[in-house]
């Protein structure tokens, strides 16, 4: 059975090597770089607008979103600085992409490839905040918010100054809820989403796994936390608890020494508090009565946008995880669904659930999508029936928000993203056409034809009814109301029918001209509402004016938010998806089913809010009452300062248009003059003062330290080939490392540069690198520098300095695949060390070499925590060399080295943490010199014993022409060279296990114990000479003795051994003292004997 499974292996590999075609390099056992990749399809020219505390940058149309981040960014800083008790040091860079697709296209956020750094870096937390505008300012508004809590408290916690970040960031483990968390909480406290979400998370029982929820749970149970903190103690003694937890450098101490609770405490109080919430809350609140869809949703995966079709016979949806959408369409009929679009990869990113749309055309055939791809704006009109499909591309819109089409089916109507506004337009189909209907800063959303009429509903974050009111950032309202707006007439005004304080509504679809439904959280619940519009005759003069009224009814009450709806209005029946422990459900139900209420209780939450809320309305009337009214006989001359005087009968709004008409005179009106008190005068004034832009100017690189490496390892820096020498491979022994990483404001632009001394004082390296991501193309030029010390022969110890200049160029097929090609020169200097008369008279020699390399890359890899992973990466590669005569020729000949290989590696979530690992990889060199591979072993193994860390006694063949040396790991149970050739293939296969984090659902304050793992392993390889591991040319096969007198006596040993080895064991795996230490314990397995267990004690990541 164990010779099948080599055999297979071995047909595997002979396949891979056959079709491989692209370049990297086993030089130092299992490390290899993969890396994701951004594809880049415009280039922004970036600008920017300097302030005392912060610097906005933004390109092309962002100049509006530019002044309304600077104003926020403002305000913002004043009241964080007061409420975190925390003044901010240096400045703030605030980079403003004007959708959330071009950010996606940059560099931001894309670190470098990690490699196999043992004992971790020093992330220096710079003062850079980027954020992107998704058609919402409100939402803008919180990003600005989150960031510079985020940038305020990660200096609370870590300094200003590299030194400081080092220091701290080596000394303290801060876990993601704890900045996540208050990070959310300082961008929105509270909101009827994050109420929702929690209610769903208590009510699930899963904030009794605190230190097991990550993503969005995570950060939901840290807002949660620090909101019951703020509700119970006070919010001011958040900052308290931040600073204790800096200057104790522990997060536990920080809750106990200011409130007198350890965390589990804490955490447990918490809980309780939600629990005995939202059990109250729910009483008398159902789920919906109609009809469940048999929908099959995964708890990884998040769904959006149910649209019903609008015979009732279909409904479409999307499902997102992890960035990766599909559409799908269900069929209610058959109760089967199938996939209609699938983009993007699932990596770890932030998520646009906006993207894709989709609308049905009235006579239920045709779907249109509107999607984001490859920086273009398509429309895809797809006939379900026939599956064909036409495409077709706004070219004048930076992204599509929402849209619909007319009853008709001859126009649609679009809420979308224009020159960094968010305006309405009506699209001809027939002519592809567009009419923008809207064109101000305020955010006009989620539009529909109003049936049998001319008229488009919609909502909007607008203050003013007016059509002709001057663009104002103070003038956006906190909160969107549902306006009706006649998009043939034009009106002057737009026609406002559900205003509310506060509270949002969303969604409105009109059933006629005079009712329609919509969805508001004004309960505390997001749940439908429908309003009937009316009026009556509120004044008769040449002609009839009539004032517009609306009744608004409740009709449900469910226990959670709904996420979405849509109406098919031909079969009188809508869809709601609603998120109910912790799972996606869709429901139908028919116009029928719907009975309006008069009222629906409120929440705990919406109660306290509009307590707040009169609080506040009552604090402003007092300050009203203490304006003093100017009475005639005041000695000093009437005031003519407009900002003093108030005419509460007639005025408008600074940035308001006149009026165009004159109203008529009210009856025995009087104007009544106030005077503004000088003190509240001066306090308006240095509270509304407005902020001066200085000059824009054009953004010039400047770099930025983002990364410290310091530490101790048994490896070498660079990624070098060895000369042969025989056997053994050399290792560099103790030494330290000190890297220095930096990047440019915009990511585009990364140095790298670092040095390695030996403890030994012989094998010492540097490299530098400059990596240009600038482009779809990134470019890459570097040069390292290794010096290392060999015996060749007896007495005879040469010290090879080795230099290397590279240059690469990657063209990124897409986010997790890309190509890459390296032109690489080489210039070893071969010194012999002179120990007699022959040692001295040997010369130095000097060789030069040129090669190419070609590497195929794919990593969709996703980190769950410290060497753990979740899906896959692999590299496919091909190098030549050819030595460099400058004496004779260039050319092909017998210098020639080629190598091709593979490394495959493959991550499984067995459940929550656990991880199945498995790796295969293999080599080959071929050409006039070769590569030889020792197999055994692991990566940086530091050998405590006197066991040989290199296998004598395995012959290595001195017939192939072996020209470098590298080591083909891991084979545990083994030293190197267990197996030796110019060939080699290995499978590793590991279950990661981390005990703690897997039973302790409470949080975990010590490193030791959250990264300990346990490790089941088992690994296979073989390395051979020759066509294939059971070649008759492979020198395991062959054992020659030397004896007699003189030595003159050679005898000569064939067997046939089995070429395949293999180990099973286990191991430990955790963080001590910022190291990633690892201990194997391995059964080694050769000719089907199981040999003596060996251990081997390492520091590294991965396999």
């Amino acid at each position: 059975m164990i010779r099948v499974a080599a055999q297979s292996i071995s047909v595997i590999a002979t396949l891979l090597f056959l079709t491989s075609g692209a370049s990297a390099q086993f030089y130092r056992g299992t490390e290899m770089e993969f890396g994701k990749n951004r594809l880049q399809f415009e280039i922004p020219n970036w600008q920017h607008i300097d302030f005392q505390q912060y610097n906005v940058y933004f390109y092309g149309t962002g100049k509006d979103l530019a002044h309304f981040t600077a104003i926020e960014s403002q305000k913002t800083l004043k009241k964080l600085e007061k409420v975190l008790d925390y003044r901010m040091r240096g400045k703030v860079y605030i980079l403003v992409f004007n959708t959330y697709g071009e950010f996606k296209e940059s560099n931001v956020g894309l670190s470098m490839p990690e490699g196999n750094n043992i004992g971790g870096s020093a992330q220096l937390q710079g003062n850079t905040l980027f954020i992107y505008f998704d058609g919402d300012h409100t939402n803008f508004k919180e990003q600005i918010w989150g960031g510079l809590t985020e940038v305020i408290v990660k200096q609370m916690m870590f300094g200003n100054s590299w030194k400081e970040m080092v220091k701290n960031s080596a000394l303290m483990t801060v876990p993601q809820w704890y900045i996540d968390g208050l990070v959310s909480y300082a961008a929105q406290p509270w909101s009827v989403e994050i109420d929702d979400q929690l209610r769903d998370v208590v009510l699930s029982e899963r904030l009794n796994k605190f230190n097991k929820l990550v993503g969005e749970e995570a950060r939901f149970a840290g807002h949660a936390l620090w909101y019951y903190i703020a509700e119970t103690y006070g919010p001011d003694v958040i900052p308290n608890i931040v600073y204790m937890a800096k200057i104790s450098r522990s997060i536990e101490s920080g809750f106990l020494f200011v409130l007198g609770f350890s965390l589990n405490d804490l955490v447990e109080d918490a809980r309780e508090y939600y629990l005995k919430k939202y059990e109250a809350d729910e009483k008398y609140r159902d789920m919906p009565d109609g009809e469940l869809l048999k929908i099959k949703t995964k708890k990884r995966r998040s769904y959006h946008r149910p649209v019903v079709s609008p015979d009732g016979n279909y409904v479409v949806y999307t499902s997102n995880e992890l960035g990766q959408y599909k559409v799908w369409l269900y069929d209610l009929s058959k109760k089967k669904r199938k996939r209609l679009l699938r983009g993007d990869f699932r990596l770890d990113r932030i998520v646009d659930n906006s993207n894709p749309i989709f609308a049905w055309h009235p006579d239920s055939e045709k779907l249109a999508i509107v999607r984001d791809h490859k920086g273009k704006k398509q429309l895809i009109i797809r006939d379900i029936r026939t599956n064909k499909k036409e495409i077709r591309e706004f070219r004048r819109l930076e992204k599509v928000l929402s849209f619909n089409y007319s009853t008709d089916g001859r126009y649609m109507v679009l809420s979308a993203l224009k020159d960094g506004q968010t305006d309405l337009f009506t699209y001809s189909l027939a002519t592809s056409s567009m009419i923008q209907i809207t064109d101000d800063i305020y955010d006009d959303l989620n539009p529909s034809f109003v049936p049998g009429s001319k008229e488009i509903i919609f909502t909007s974050n607008r203050i003013s009814d007016s059509v002709r009111i001057r663009d104002d950032f103070n003038l956006i309202s906190e909160n969107k109301d549902v306006f009706l707006y006649d998009y043939k007439a034009k009106p002057e005004t737009y026609k406002r029918i559900v205003s509310t304080s506060s509270i949002d509504e969303e969604l409105p679809y009109a059933v006629n001209d005079k009712l329609f439904t919509f969805l508001s959280g004004e309960s505390g619940i997001i749940n439908r509402y429908v309003g009937t519009v009316d009026s009556t005759i509120s004044r008769v003069d040449t002609t009839i004016h009539y004032r517009y009224f609306t009744k608004v009814r409740p009709i449900s009450n469910y226990k959670r938010n709904i996420l979405h709806h849509s109406l098919a209005l031909d079969a009188e029946k809508f869809v709601e998806l609603i998120r109910y422990k912790r799972k996606y459900r869709f429901y139908l139900e028919g116009f029928e089913d719907v009975h309006a209420q008069d009222s629906i209780s409120q929440t705990s939450y919406r109660q306290a809010e509009d307590k707040r809320e009169r609080l506040r309305a009552r604090s402003q009337r007092s300050t009203v009452r203490q304006l003093s009214v100017t009475p005639v006989i005041d000695r000093a001359p009437p005031s003519t300062d407009p900002d003093e005087v108030v005419n509460i009968h007639n005025y408008r709004f600074l940035n308001e248009a006149p009026p165009t008409d004159k109203r008529d005179p009210v009856e025995n009106s009087k104007a009544v003059t106030l005077k503004v008190p000088k003190a509240i005068q001066a306090m308006e004034t240095s509270e509304d003062q407005k902020l001066k832009f200085p000059r824009q100017e054009n953004y010039r690189e400047a770099f930025r330290a983002t990364e410290i490496i310091t530490q101790v390892d048994f490896n070498f820096a660079n990624q070098i080939y060895q000369p042969f020498n025989g056997g053994p491979y050399i290792n560099p022994g103790m030494g330290a490392v000190v890297k220095a990483a930096a990047f440019d404001l915009m990511e585009d632009l990364y140095i790298e540069g670092g040095v390695r001394i030996g403890f030994n004082g012989e094998n010492s390296e540097y490299f530098i690198k400059y990596i240009n991501r600038r482009k779809r193309m990134d470019k890459e030029i570097g040069f390292q520098r290794q010096a290392l010390q060999q015996e060749f022969n007896p007495n005879e110890y040469v010290k090879s300095i080795i230099h290397q200049v590279k240059g690469s160029l990657k063209w990124p097929i897409n986010d997790v695949l890309a190509i890459k090609g390296t032109l690489n020169l080489r210039y070893d200097r071969n010194v012999v060390q002179s120990t007699d008369d022959r040692t001295l008279a040997i010369p130095d020699s000097n060789i030069y070499w040129t090669g190419l390399k070609f590497e195929l890359i794919y990593d969709d890899t996703r980190k769950r925590g410290l060497n753990l992973y979740n899906g896959t990466r692999f590299k496919i590669f091909a190098e030549s060399y050819m030595e460099v005569d400058f004496q004779n020729s260039f050319g092909p000949g017998q210098t020639d080295i080629h190598i091709l290989g593979f490394d495959f590696r493959n991550y499984k979530r067995i459940h929550r943490s656990i991880i199945w690992a498995n790796r295969l990889a293999g080599s080959t060199s071929f050409g006039g010199r070769k590569l030889v591979y020792y197999l055994g072993s692991v990566d940086n193994w530091i050998v405590l014993s006197d066991q040989p860390r290199f296998n004598f006694d395995q012959n290595i063949a001195r017939n192939q022409n072996y020209y470098w040396q590298a080591l083909a790991t891991n084979l545990r149970g083994f030293n190197q060279n267990i197996r030796n050739g110019n060939s080699f293939v290995v499978l590793n296969s590991e279950l990661r296990i981390p005990v703690f984090q897997y039973i302790i659902q409470k949080p975990i304050k010590s490193d030791f114990i959250k990264n300990f793992q346990i490790i089941g392993f088992g690994d296979a390889g073989t390395a051979w000479n020759g066509f294939d591991p059971y070649s008759d040319e492979n020198a395991f096969n062959t054992k020659t003795i030397t004896t007699g007198p003189g030595g003159n006596l050679v005898v000569r040993i064939d067997n046939k051994k089995d070429p395949f080895v293999g180990a099973l064991g286990f191991g430990l795996r955790t963080k001590l003292l910022g190291y990633f230490l690892r201990w194997d314990y391995a059964w080694g397995i050769e000719d089907g004997i199981f040999q003596q267990p060996m251990a081997h004690f390492s520091m590294g990541l991965d396999f």
